[in-house]
């Protein structure tokens, strides 16, 4: 998300985002397109099936963004959420922020998130974007050095177009360094200079680096991809230093500085104003395929992970699975084969889809949309957010907040779904999910021969603490004897039928081992 943010004062967004899973694994290319979703029916016959299975659900898939330095995490044994990772956007600790002049740098809130993770035993994804005005190239023009090139997001705005609210962007942080020309070519040392001296300042601290955020929104880029590829390059040069290195660019801070980390794709996101990348998709099958004379590779080469925003389209979060055909068949002509990150993502504002203020409904999308990625073989996921008061995808309700605390822990019912989620999920072997009409399973296995079932009804509701539900009658191999809610309630399966509804629910063989 785009988007500034403070701790008391959280700016309503300016966009909705629309959200789409891409994954480069083979294993789940979706063969055909059905119902509510995208899909594959065995011989024909029986119920439309989710990709094949994302194997171990480890705890690393959990992780979050957390607001609010104050705001307690979410492993604080009070709270007892357990999560992998924080990324560290709208933090108040972007490239604007912390280099305020050239070569000066204010470390001290970077410093204390990066901290106040490792203690959590957290790691850490940060996001190298947002150009401090003073090295931005700017001019009204989104072109730099002189090139004739055409911007990528086909558009010229002024530097203010790039900021969102003063406590987060400043003018022209969606800009391109002065030194970088739109082909890519020029020195960039204005770049090189920063990630040197964020990945110096924090060698073996951070785990992985997201090059830019959502560049296929103006808002978010006003350079080329053929910019941003270049500073791939020697962002992966100065990390990692096996790929990216060049002849324009002078390293005299080292490469190879912090072999153990990881650089991220950019993440691309879905929104209105995106230009000619209005998806995920579109964004990464324009910019994987960039070259830049006078480096070996192309972008997709600098990357140890591909990065998404699954915001979805609607109210559903099972709409994450209906574009996955078009983000598959443009990227596994590539033939990658890393790790695929969504980096943002939950129901979004509640201001842009209207049935998603109440709160059950929230707490069923948050499971839905999580289990559906685990079966989709997405490696981790952060939720965004965690903290946010005006109840933009919140899980725990800050003092003052727009939001409602369910328990002492200060929880909201979307935060104690994510909690039972993780406690279901974290640990097993993912199945398929797969649908038959508006009827949802996702099927789990653990060690000792425990099998479990996540049943849901899409087409079911929620309003004012009354959820519809249907009657689903429950497989007869194997034996499920009980299931578990969303409140962490067992109860046993009597009749052979249970009633489903928007909120899943988790059948069971036995007690989690």
């Amino acid at each position: 998300m785009n988007r500034a943010k403070s701790a008391l004062n959280i700016k309503n967004r300016r966009r909705l985002h629309f959200g789409v899973v891409p994954t480069l694994l083979a294993s789940v290319l979706l063969a055909s397109c059905g119902g509510s979703g995208g899909g594959h029916r065995p011989n024909g016959t029986g119920p439309t099936v989710i990709g094949t299975g994302g194997g171990p659900v480890g705890p690393a898939f959990f992780s979050m963004h957390v607001n609010n330095i104050s705001s307690p995490l979410p492993t604080n044994p009070s709270i007892n959420v357990p999560i992998a990772g924080v990324r560290l956007w709208d933090t108040q600790t972007a490239w604007a922020q912390v280099e305020t002049g050239n070569g000066t740098y204010n470390w001290t809130l970077l410093s204390d998130r990066v901290q106040q993770a490792r203690t959590a035993n957290l790691d850490v994804l940060y996001d190298f974007a947002r150009t401090p005005q003073w090295a931005a190239c700017t001019g009204g023009s989104c072109m730099c050095g002189g090139s004739n090139t055409a911007c990528a997001n086909s558009t010229s705005v002024p530097p203010s177009a790039c900021t969102y609210a003063a406590d987060e962007s400043t003018p022209a942080d969606c800009y391109p360094p002065s030194d970088l020309n739109a082909d890519g070519t020029g020195t960039d040392q204005i770049w090189i200079n920063w990630v040197t001296s964020v990945v110096t300042q924090f060698k073996g601290q951070i785990a992985y680096y997201e090059v830019w955020n959502e560049p296929n929104i103006a808002a978010s880029w006003q350079g080329s991809w053929q910019q941003l590829a270049r500073m791939a390059a020697d962002a992966r040069c100065i990390i990692k230093g096996d790929a990216g290195c060049n002849s324009m660019s002078s390293y005299a801070g080292g490469k190879g500085i912090d072999t153990s980390a990881q650089l991220i794709t950019p993440a691309f996101t879905t929104s209105s104003d995106s230009g000619s990348a209005p998806t995920p998709a579109d964004g990464l099958a324009a910019y994987l395929p960039v070259t830049v004379n006078g480096i070996s590779g192309n972008a997709a080469s600098f990357a140890n992970v591909v990065a998404f925003h699954g915001y979805p389209a609607q109210s559903s979060p099972e709409q994450v699975v209906q574009v996955l055909q078009n983000t598959q068949s443009k990227l596994t002509a590539m033939n990658l084969s890393v790790p695929v990150f969504d980096t943002e993502g939950s129901w979004g504002a509640h201001a842009g889809i209207s049935n998603l203020t109440d709160p059950d409904q929230q707490a069923g999308f948050t499971a839905r949309y999580l289990m559906i990625q685990q079966a989709l073989g997405v490696a981790r996921m952060y939720w965004y957010a965690w903290d946010l008061p005006d109840d933009d995808g919140t899980l725990w309700c800050p003092s003052g907040g727009n939001c409602t605390a369910v328990n002492s822990t200060g929880l909201t019912k979307a935060g104690v779904a994510y909690q039972q989620t993780e406690a279901w999920t974290s640990g097993t072997t993912s199945g398929s999910c797969s649908y038959t009409g508006s009827i949802w399973t996702c099927s789990y296995t653990r060690s000792g021969g425990y099998q479990a079932l996540a049943v849901w009804d899409s087409s079911q509701s929620c309003n004012s603490g009354t959820c519809t539900t249907s009657t689903f009658t429950v497989p007869s191999s194997p034996s499920y004897t009980q299931y578990q809610d969303l409140s962490g309630n067992i109860n046993p399966v009597s009749g052979g039928v249970v009633q489903i509804g928007a909120k899943p629910i988790l059948l069971e063989t036995g007690n989690i081992p």
